[in-house]
């Protein structure tokens, strides 16, 4: 995020730093509200785009189309996506296991596994 420091921006940095898994801009403005009343949605979605520009925010885009966002410095991890309450959680998963399923000559140069299902909540 840019290096001009607001009580919305840290309000919006506080709620990145503290989430289960990438937020959604409205739900980064819910949550962010309460911590900085009054605070726009167009305010989060500039606040998103700057920091997603300077490389410290990664987008995350799943099959639901939604954009979130999360803090770019996370451990590598992965996501499950609730299919009732859309609300998505890191996960983690050994991925070792996985390049030994490549077919000889190839070389993986990334890769995203998303889980889908009913969190606990919801189940």
């Amino acid at each position: 995020m840019s290096k001009r420091s607001t009580r919305q921006k840290r309000a919006i940095e506080q709620v990145l730093l503290a989430a289960r898994g990438p937020l959604s801009a409205q739900q980064i403005q819910e949550k962010a509200s309460e911590i900085s009343p009054g605070l726009s949605l167009a305010t989060v979605y500039r606040v998103v785009r700057e920091g997603a520009e300077a490389g410290t925010l990664s987008t995350v885009c799943l099959d639901d189309k939604v954009t979130r966002y999360e803090d770019r410095h996370r451990h590598h991890h992965h996501h499950f996506l609730c299919e009732d309450c859309d609300e998505v959680f890191d996960i983690t998963i050994p991925c070792e296991m996985l390049a030994h399923r490549v077919p000889e000559g190839y070389s993986v140069t990334r890769h995203e596994i998303t889980l889908y299902g009913h969190c606990a909540e919801c189940a």
